[in-house]
């Protein structure tokens, strides 16, 4: 194995080590609605927005003719 070799597995077992670092990043979930700012009901944790919240934005969204 020449240095070549080494450098492309280091290389490699960096970038798997990256994308295992940012797929763990992304189960943190917010505590507080990103809108209002209250405390988040245990089952809305992973959306980061409340249902009052949640359903305002679909109001306006459907206002502005969005889906």
């Amino acid at each position: 194995m020449d240095q070549y070799d080494r450098a492309s597995e280091l290389e490699q077992a960096e970038r798997e080590a990256a994308i295992a670092n940012a797929r763990n990043a992304t189960k943190l979930y917010r505590s507080d609605c990103i809108d209002c700012g209250d405390d988040l009901e245990p089952h809305r944790l992973e959306y980061g927005i409340c249902v009052p919240c949640k359903a305002t934005r679909e109001h306006q969204d459907k206002q502005r003719g969005r889906r």
